[in-house]
C-alpha cells in the first residue's frame, strides 16, 4: 500500500491526480490511449488567423488572447467600417457568443471566461475595432450549441430591427444558407458560390486551421430562426500542437502503446495536426461512418484507424467498447458532461483538470492538472514502475522467507536443536526482510521501463 501511495504522490508531482488507487497498476497494462485533440494534444489556445469574406482572404496578426494585432488585406490594414460583409461578420462573431473577454490590468493579454473557440472570435472582432459591450442590442432568444447540432444561433433586438446571428460547423451551417452577403448587397447563393466556399474550406483545413462558418439574417415573426440564412464568411483558427506531444507519442510507440486521436473537427484539420505530431500512420474514421457501422463492423474498423473525426460523445462510448472487444486495455480522455459514460466504460478514464467538468472529474480514475497528453504518458511510466517495484519486493520477501523456512525445517528434520527462537525470527524478519523490501518499493523508474511491451 505504501508503494501505491508513493506512486500516487509522484504522479501528483507530475500533474496527474489519482482518484482511485486501484488503477495505478492498470496504467502499466495500457495498450491504447484515446485522446481528445483540442486542449490535450494541442495547446487549446485558439487564435483566429484568416477570414474568408466577400471573396477576399483577410489575415489576422497577433497570437493567443492578445489584443495587439490587426486585420489585414493584401498586407495592408483593412478598413472594417468600409467593408460591410466583414463588419457584419465581426459583429455576428461577437453577438453569437457566450464567452467574456476582459483586459488584465496593464498587461496586453485578455482574460477569458468561456471557451477558447468563442474567445478567438471575440479577440478577432476586437482587433477589427468591434467590441461586444459596445454593440447596442438585446438578446431575445438563444438556440444553444450542442454536439449533435454543431451550431449556435441567437436572436438579437437592435435599433434597426431583429436579427439572427449563427455560427457553426461549415457542413451544417452551409445547408441553412440560401443567400450570400457581398460588398454590393445580398444575392442568392449560386452553385459557383458554394464551390468557391468549399474550396476555401479545404484550403484552410489543409493548413491545420479549425473552421467556423458565420451567417445572419433579418428576422420577422413568421420566419424560422435557422432557415434561409445569409452566408457571411468563414474564420480559420489555429490551435498548434503542444511541443512535447511528438516526443510523447514516440515513447508510446517504443512502449507498445497505440495512440488514437479523437476530435470534433473535420478530418482534414485532424489529418494536418496528426502529421505535425507524427501520428499519420493509419486510417481516419468519421462520425457518420460510426453511425452506419454495426458493433461488429466497428470492432474491425478501429484496428487500423488512428484518427476519429467529427465524432460526438456517444461515438466515444462505442469506440471504447469496440477496442475492449479486441482485447485492449483502454485509456480514454474527456472533458464534457456527455463524455462521462465513455470514461466510465474505459479501463482508465482521464478527466481534464482545467477544461473539464465536475461530472467528468467525478467519474474519472485520473485527473490531469495541466490537460496535457504528455502527462498521461508520464502516468503510464509511473504505473509500470510501481508494478516493477511490487514485483521486486515481493520476490525479495518470498526468497528471504523461503530460505528461513528451509533452514528451520531441515534443522528440525535432521534432529538439530531449533536454531532460532521465535523472537529472534521476528527480529530478523523486521531487519533483513521488511526494511530492505520497503526501500525496493520506492525505487525510481529504470531507464528501460518504457521499452517493454505492456504486460497482460
Amino acid at each position: 500500500m505504501s508503494t501505491l501511495a508513493m506512486g500516487a504522490y509522484r504522479m501528483a508531482e507530475k500533474n496527474a491526480i489519482v482518484n482511485r488507487m486501484s488503477i495505478i497498476e492498470t496504467l502499466g497494462e495500457t495498450t491504447i490511449i484515446c485522446s481528445d485533440k483540442t486542449g490535450t494534444i494541442t495547446k487549446g489556445e485558439m487564435t483566429s488567423r484568416k477570414i474568408y469574406c466577400d471573396g477576399n482572404i483577410f489575415e489576422i496578426t497577433g497570437t493567443g488572447y492578445n489584443y495587439s494585432g490587426e486585420i489585414n488585406l493584401e498586407k495592408k490594414k483593412a478598413n472594417v467600417n468600409k467593408n460591410i460583409p466583414l463588419k457584419i461578420l465581426l459583429k455576428a462573431s461577437a453577438l453569437c457568443n457566450d464567452t467574456i473577454i476582459e483586459k488584465t490590468g496593464s498587461d496586453s493579454e485578455y482574460n477569458i471566461i468561456g471557451t477558447p473557440t468563442e474567445a478567438a472570435l471575440l479577440v478577432a472582432s476586437a482587433k477589427g475595432g468591434i467590441f461586444k459591450d459596445d454593440i447596442k442590442s438585446q438578446r431575445i432568444k438563444e438556440v444553444p450549441f450542442s454536439s449533435e447540432r454543431k451550431m449556435m444561433s441567437v436572436l438579437s433586438k437592435e435599433k434597426s430591427g431583429n436579427y439572427v446571428y449563427s455560427k457553426g460547423a461549415p457542413e451544417v451551417l452551409i445547408k441553412k444558407c440560401r443567400f450570400i452577403q457581398k460588398g454590393n448587397g445580398i444575392h442568392s447563393m449560386s452553385s459557383s458560390d458554394r464551390k468557391e466556399i468549399e474550396r476555401r474550406i479545404r484550403s484552410m483545413t489543409s493548413a491545420s486551421l479549425r473552421i467556423i462558418m458565420v451567417a445572419y439574417k433579418r428576422y420577422s415573426p413568421e420566419d424560422k430562426i435557422e432557415k434561409d440564412l445569409i452566408f457571411l464568411g468563414i474564420v480559420g483558427m489555429e490551435d498548434p500542437p503542444r511541443d512535447e506531444v511528438k516526443d510523447a507519442i514516440k515513447i508510446c510507440r517504443t512502449a507498445g502503446v497505440s495512440v488514437k486521436m479523437i476530435t470534433g473537427d473535420s478530418k482534414e484539420t485532424a489529418s494536418a495536426i496528426s502529421k505535425q505530431i507524427g501520428l499519420d500512420e493509419g486510417g481516419i474514421i468519421e462520425g457518420w461512418q460510426i453511425d452506419n457501422y454495426t458493433d461488429e463492423e466497428l470492432s474491425g474498423a478501429v484496428r487500423n484507424a488512428v484518427i476519429f473525426a467529427r465524432v460526438r460523445p456517444e461515438h466515444k462510448l462505442r469506440i471504447v467498447r469496440a477496442l475492449k472487444k479486441n482485447g485492449h486495455i483502454v485509456t480514454m480522455t474527456g472533458d464534457g458532461v456527455n463524455d462521462a459514460p465513455a470514461l466510465k466504460e474505459s479501463h482508465i478514464g482521464v478527466a481534464m483538470g482545467i477544461g473539464g467538468t465536475d461530472v467528468t472529474r467525478e467519474v474519472s480514475d485520473l485527473t490531469l492538472k495541466d490537460d496535457n497528453f504528455a502527462t498521461i504518458v508520464s502516468a503510464i511510466k509511473e504505473g509500470r514502475t510501481i508494478f516493477n517495484n511490487i514485483q521486486k519486493f515481493v520476490t525479495y520477501q518470498l526468497s528471504c522467507n523461503y530460505a528461513e523456512i528451509m533452514v528451520i525445517f531441515l534443522g528440525i528434520l535432521i534432529g538439530l536443536p531449533l536454531p532460532l527462537l521465535a523472537l529472534q525470527i521476528l527480529f530478523m524478519n523486521l531487519v533483513t526482510d521488511n526494511l530492505p523490501a520497503i526501500t525496493l518499493g520506492f525505487n525510481p523508474s529504470s531507464h528501460d521501463v518504457m521499452f517493454m511491451k505492456p504486460r497482460k
